[in-house]
């Protein structure tokens, strides 16, 4: 966790100091951090949740659509979730 944080943390002091920047920099930038076990177990968990869907998931962890996509396989989890919550039938 004080590795995630931290890492969180570096990201944002690096977008803060870049002239003109915005959300979508900071999300850039996480993009190009390693995923660790604990992001890896947690996405595992998330995507295994009933109503698990992509656009929560780019929420939980601040990383981009493609990132979340190219990691499911690599962790093990549900290849097929939708790309936004589905309405209640």
């Amino acid at each position: 966790m004080i590795e995630e944080l931290s890492m969180l943390n570096c990201a944002w002091k690096t977008a803060c100091l870049w002239e003109g920047a915005v959300a979508r920099d900071v999300a850039d930038y996480l993009d190009r951090l390693p995923w660790t076990e604990a992001d890896d177990e947690r996405l595992r968990e998330l995507a295994a949740a009933p109503g698990a869907n992509i656009a929560d998931l780019t929420q939980a962890f601040g990383r981009s659509r493609s990132a979340i996509v190219a990691r499911l396989p690599w962790v093990g989890a549900p290849v097929d979730l939708p790309a936004r919550p589905q309405p209640a039938p």
